[in-house]
């Protein structure tokens, strides 16, 4: 199997990653790959659109003269174009599909994991046996900077991280403008005890209307409903399940509950 490009495209289908891995690269074969890689993603947005896959891996898309392109989709709409040389014999899926799976893997860690900076400020939690340690990020939707970030009891009164955060936009005296997108390390809580609004009702009254979520709320102290009150009251939830491990990692302190 001779590897002839990888593309990755994020979710409004402009290039992230573009890697030419012929032995003589130049400018004409990386417009020719940048080529194929659109039209390969017509093809997912097809194949979707109808309904034929919902699976992450979408195997052959398509063959141009010598290539072979192959598509694969993220939960976060990404997608991954790998093509190869038409191979002088069969190419099992298994070993395409795992091929996938490590430039998956990779990406997330490496190129779009939104959750570097929450993981950051979750780390700064002081751990106690009553509450989790979370960190949050609210950025800008359209201008790509970071307005505010929170972590789990930095300001005074049992906050939490999601609050936090928004509690330091206010405080400018400054709205959460309507592009905001927040990133959380866990589910927004939906249940708090007497006296403290949960933070999905905070998230909800803020405007903001994409949030990603790294980890579900465990069960060990309410029964979280954060992200379906989210998605019932019109705000898009991207639970990002490749990091669940990653962001329960703040808790365990924890463990010994679950």
């Amino acid at each position: 199997m001779k590897l002839r490009c990888i593309a990755i495209l994020n979710r409004r289908d402009i290039p992230v990653y573009m890697q030419n891995f012929d032995e003589t690269p130049n400018e004409d074969t990386n417009v020719k790959y940048q080529y194929l890689a659109h039209t390969s993603v017509d093809v997912i947005e097809e194949r979707m659109a109808n309904g034929k896959s919902t699976d992450l891996y979408l195997g052959l898309l398509q063959t141009v003269g010598e290539i072979a392109i192959y598509g694969y989709v993220l939960n976060t709409g990404a997608r991954i174009i790998l093509m190869i040389s038409v191979p002088e014999y069969i190419v099992r899926s298994a070993a395409i599909r795992e091929i996938f799976q490590q430039i998956h893997a990779g990406y997330i860690a490496l190129v779009c994991n939104p959750f570097n900076d929450e993981q950051e400020e979750g780390k700064k939690c002081i751990g106690i046996d009553t509450a989790y340690n979370v960190g949050a990020v609210i950025a800008s939707g359209d201008k790509h900077h970071v307005l505010s970030t929170g972590y789990s009891r930095e300001l005074p009164g049992n906050t939490h991280a999601e609050q936090c955060a928004l509690m330091k936009i206010a405080a400018r005296k400054e709205l959460v403008p309507k592009t905001a997108v927040m990133y959380t390390t866990m589910e927004p809580c939906s249940k708090r005890s007497a006296g403290n609004t949960p933070c999905v009702k905070r998230v909800l009254e803020s405007g903001i209307r994409l949030v990603y979520v790294g980890a579900r709320e465990p069960p060990i102290f309410v029964q979280c409903t954060g992200i379906k009150e989210l998605t019932d009251n019109g705000v898009k939830v991207v639970h990002i399940a490749e990091l669940e491990a990653e962001c329960k990692a703040l808790n365990l302190h924890l463990e010994r509950k679950l």
